[in-house]
């Protein structure tokens, strides 16, 4: 469980359903976490990246989520 967990985005996908973006500690990490929540509980489904010790993670991953937005996703990246 995230603890301190302090919700910094809310994107709703229906009345009971929505994503939300939280930073917090988990494990005595600063992470990031976005998570689908539904009625208000938190699923399985999300992404938790440590803040600190993996910020490389972090920024690979805005730059794939930036790569879709900007209409780039037809190629696959290598791995």
């Amino acid at each position: 469980m995230l603890k301190d967990g302090i919700v910094v985005g809310r994107i709703p996908r229906n009345a009971k359903e929505e994503v939300r973006v939280q930073v917090g500690t988990y494990w005595g990490r600063r992470v990031l976490d976005i998570r689908w929540f539904k009625e208000g509980e938190p699923t399985k489904k999300g992404i938790r990246l440590a803040v600190d010790g993996e910020a490389v993670r972090l920024q690979e991953l805005m730059k794939e989520v930036n790569r879709i937005i900007e209409g780039e996703n037809d190629e696959p990246n290598e791995f």
